[in-house]
């Protein structure tokens, strides 16, 4: 390994390795503030996948524009489903703009 990190028992064992470890980004969209938005993903592959537990897909959001000026920052609501042959990623609440990235690892 050249550049990454490595995690070994007292034995030296390599217990963790980035090397085998990866985070892929399948998607991105945006909702407004106050918003909900549902995206729903057909692909028998990444459901496969993801219904079998080879891979979770998850999502984070990432907060931009102005920051409310009455409150303090309110995170999105983000849900992901897995069932019926579909992968639905929903995103509702929040008091500013996100942009959210959908993620599997």
């Amino acid at each position: 390994m050249s550049y990454g990190i490595e995690i070994t028992d007292s034995s030296g064992v390599v217990t963790f390795s980035s090397d085998d470890y990866t985070i892929n980004v399948i998607d991105s969209f945006d909702v407004a503030a106050g918003a909900s938005a549902s995206v729903t993903y057909t692909d028998e592959g990444l459901y496969y996948l993801a219904s079998n537990g080879f891979l979770t897909v998850t999502a984070m959001e990432i907060p931009y524009g102005d920051y409310p000026a009455s409150s303090a920052t309110v995170k999105k609501t983000i849900g992901v489903t897995v069932s019926g042959g579909d992968v639905v990623v929903a995103v509702s609440g929040g008091n500013m703009n996100a942009h959210i990235l959908v993620i599997t690892k």
